[in-house]
């Protein structure tokens, strides 16, 4: 009898396990409500630099030696290439000559000769002259960047209109992500006067290798326009001091949205 009063007064196992399975969920729920949402968003990235640019020959020749190669970084004013401009030299040595020989008439002369200081004037131009050419035939790059494509090799005959090698400058890496158009003011604060935009959240950037880069990302522009696939293009920016990003890098932009209550 007592035993039967027990069990009628008392709670089964099962009800106590259930009671305490609905506990646990509905502290789940409220810990989750409280927290709001922080999920991290994830968007394929393919890196470029800002700009890029051809480096055309300005002489006529063969190629000597090459110094840059595909992926290496270049400072301005790196010589990238060296052209054989043989009739440069022999004209530099004929200016050269013909410079000292009046020189030495004018040093010999005992009156001023203003024919001689006319001739030596343009023996002196000409001599700049070839001295420019044979300057040119050092291609140097005109940007701190990255060789991202040799168009020549060694020996080639190359005129003043050929493109020897591309640079990309990659001192700012940026990469366009695709973002729904229902998504874009949940991670993005837009400025509708110019267009700008700040991310609602930690903007990072993931490399290839797995791990995340150390410089953070900030919002270039937002398209205007939405795509027939109900994206729109917006631009980021990666600023690249130890040349850690390469042109072409596959990479993954990463939005942390700020958390909400």
């Amino acid at each position: 009898m007592k035993q039967t009063m027990g069990k009628s007064q008392g709670s089964s196992p099962l009800t106590l396990l259930t009671s305490r399975v609905i506990l646990t969920a509905g502290l789940m729920v409220a810990l989750l409500c409280s927290c709001g949402t922080s999920r991290t968003v994830s968007f394929d990235a393919t890196m470029a630099g800002t700009g890029e640019v051809d480096i055309v020959s300005r002489v006529n020749g063969v190629v000597k030696k090459i110094h840059a190669k595909e992926g290496s970084h270049m400072q301005q004013g790196q010589v990238l290439l060296v052209i054989d401009v043989p009739e440069a030299d022999v004209r530099m040595r004929e200016c050269q000559a013909k410079v000292n020989e009046l020189e030495a008439l004018k040093k010999a002369s005992e009156e001023p000769d203003e024919a001689l200081t006319a001739r030596l004037a343009g023996a002196y131009a000409s001599l700049a002259g070839a001295q420019m050419v044979r300057a040119d035939a050092y291609a140097k790059a005109y940007i701190d960047g990255e060789v991202t494509a040799l168009y020549v090799t060694l020996g080639q005959t190359v005129d003043q209109s050929t493109v020897l090698c591309r640079l990309s400058d990659t001192r700012e890496m940026v990469t366009t992500i695709a973002v729904e158009e229902r998504l874009l003011q949940k991670y993005f604060r837009i400025n509708a006067t110019d267009n700008s935009a700040e991310p609602l959240g930690q903007l990072t950037l993931r490399l290839a290798d797995g791990s995340v880069y150390d410089q953070p990302g900030h919002v270039l522009s937002v398209g205007r326009a939405v795509d027939a696939s109900g994206c729109v293009p917006v631009k980021i920016g990666f600023a690249n001091p130890d040349k850690v990003i390469r042109s072409g890098s596959k990479c993954t932009v990463e939005i942390l949205p700020l958390k909400t209550k």
